[in-house]
């Protein structure tokens, strides 16, 4: 058999302040359609770098939108994405 407190000794109803706090400390579980709509999106880069490469597959970085030729082959550097 269950034993009841009294309202003197901390036992009785919960006062009526106390049930809102409560009620907002709780928080429901996800559901899986709520975990898909909030996944993270991918990170924007941000760099001021683009990485460029000639067809003899050389490797310079450098500002975006930059023409650069080869001292090798001779041949355009492509920006990579």
């Amino acid at each position: 058999m269950a034993m009841h407190l009294g309202a003197s000794v901390g036992g009785g109803s919960v006062p009526a302040q106390s049930i809102a706090v409560m009620a907002s400390l709780v928080n429901p579980a996800a559901t899986s359609d709520e975990e898909s709509a909030e996944q993270p999106k991918p990170a924007v880069n941000k760099s001021n770098r683009a990485k460029y490469v000639c067809p003899c597959e050389k490797q310079v970085w450098g500002k975006p939108g930059l023409l650069l030729i080869c001292g090798s082959c001779r041949k355009d550097f492509e920006a990579q994405r």
